[in-house]
């Protein structure tokens, strides 16, 4: 593989019916936004990795379980260049779960199928019928890894299948018949995505909370917290739970404060009391886990 996810990323966090409407709107052909990659040259990998020490994250291709985002060596990557995902996680992760992994649901795994001819009239909700399902004997819905791993000849010969209907109803075999080429079509467009060659990873982060300001704001804090989360799971249900404690008369301390209290705590020169990568290496890190309740104190 040659896309990872960097450790600033959060969980994938989309819902089933977020997935629907991703392939919705790939199958009325509307775009999906830009993704964004960090490029990383493997001549300039050891050096940003030793001077920032970024961690290597695979996408996860099982929802809705316990799956995290399991951390690869930077030396297993085989790929030149290889890219770091900065905007598009919850995008390329669903399409990854639609057309590699499953969906589990009550303990069943479960995989994304289309309804080739249940079309909806075209208003703002969904016009094509996705749905994730544990097992389906009917025609009329298609397993979506099947279709992607089609060759054209093996597609026509699918399509192939559909004559019983064709002979029956014309208009229903040539609404199936578009609905299946248009499916396959969506996996062999180039998505747009926009590539990044920048080798300060500060300014990787300032862009990377620029592109993520929608939905829940992102600060520069909150991306050096993931950081100290890899490390220590705990963390944040330890810092919540010191916020709850010192925010009880009415005082608004945020996990900005506790990280601004670390730092000024363990600097040595004003320079390392700023937000700023070189001051979350390992090394900080590990100290943070070690003096928390002295920190907390």
């Amino acid at each position: 593989s040659r896309y990872f996810l960097p450790d600033i990323q959060r969980n994938f966090v989309w819902k089933k019916d977020q997935i629907y409407k991703l392939f919705d709107s790939l199958m009325r052909g509307y775009p999906i936004n830009t993704m964004l990659f960090w490029e990383i040259d493997k001549s300039k990998s050891e050096e940003i990795n030793k001077k920032y020490q970024v961690q290597l994250l695979k996408f996860i291709s099982n929802a809705n379980t316990s799956e995290k985002n399991e951390i690869i060596n930077e030396n297993e990557v085989t790929s030149n260049p290889y890219y770091l995902v900065l905007d598009g996680q919850q995008r390329l992760t669903s399409l990854n779960i639609a057309l590699r992994g499953k969906f589990y649901e009550n303990k069943k795994s479960k995989e994304l199928y289309f309804n080739v001819i249940d079309n909806n009239e075209d208003t703002d909700e969904l016009k094509f019928n996705f749905e994730f399902k544990h097992t389906n004997k009917d025609k009329e819905w298609v397993n979506i890894k099947e279709i992607f791993n089609m060759s054209s000849k093996e597609l026509d010969r699918f399509i192939d299948n559909y004559d019983e209907v064709r002979i029956k109803d014309r208009d229903k075999y040539d609404i199936i018949k578009d609905n299946i080429n248009t499916l396959h079509r969506i996996f062999n467009d180039n998505l747009y995505f926009y590539s990044e060659k920048e080798t300060d990873y500060n300014k990787i982060l300032d862009i990377f909370v620029r592109t993520n300001s929608g939905g829940t704001q992102l600060s520069y804090s909150d991306l050096l917290f993931s950081k100290i989360k890899l490390t220590w799971k705990e963390a944040k249900d330890e810092i919540d739970s010191l916020l709850d404690n010192i925010n009880k008369n009415n005082f608004k301390f945020n996990t900005d404060f506790v990280l601004k209290t670390f730092l000024f705590l363990t600097a040595n020169k004003q320079d390392e009391i700023k937000f700023k990568i070189e001051n979350f290496e390992q090394t900080k890190i590990n100290l943070f886990v070690k003096e928390w309740e002295k920190i907390k104190a």
